[in-house]
């Protein structure tokens, strides 16, 4: 792990970026889980199961140890990883931290072999804002199908 790989990749998708933000941390959490496990671009971060879903104590500490106004964007050598990375950011564009989180916890709950009607459950009981959302869960959840996301 390297924390100044995930600093410069998250700076092709945020222009100011800065861990004092819960939302930002949020966002590094969710951006990290999804960019590893639903597009296989592995950085070596390593989630469990926690009150927003899937969870990197290592993400949040390298996060504070990295100073991401002073990195550069980070762009693959790699043509194929490239290509990837580009995927993902058209997947989340213009998506707000609900959908992310969403989308994360479906898919970790999903690695479980939960069911569907468990995976909605347990979102919903997440935390009190998710309670009243069963209606955007399963929508998300149908859009993750529709597009092949969930081939755990």
């Amino acid at each position: 792990m390297n924390p100044n790989i995930i600093a410069g990749l998250i700076n092709r998708k945020y222009d100011s970026f800065d861990m004092f933000s819960f939302e930002n941390r949020l966002k590094l959490q969710k951006f990290t889980y999804i960019l590893q496990s639903m597009f296989d671009l592995n950085i070596g971060y390593e989630f469990n199961w926690y009150h927003y879903g899937p969870y990197s104590i290592q993400l949040t500490k390298d996060g504070f140890n990295v100073d991401f106004e002073s990195l550069d964007k980070i762009k693959f050598e790699d043509e194929s990883m490239e290509n990837k990375f580009n995927n993902f950011l058209n997947f989340i564009n213009g998506k707000e931290n609900f959908w992310l989180e969403v989308v994360a916890s479906i898919h970790y709950l999903k690695k479980l072999n939960c069911s569907e009607d468990e995976i909605i459950r347990i979102i919903k009981e997440k935390h009190t804002d998710f309670s009243d959302k069963e209606t955007q869960i399963k929508e998300i959840l149908e859009e993750l199908k529709s597009g092949e996301y969930l081939d755990v």
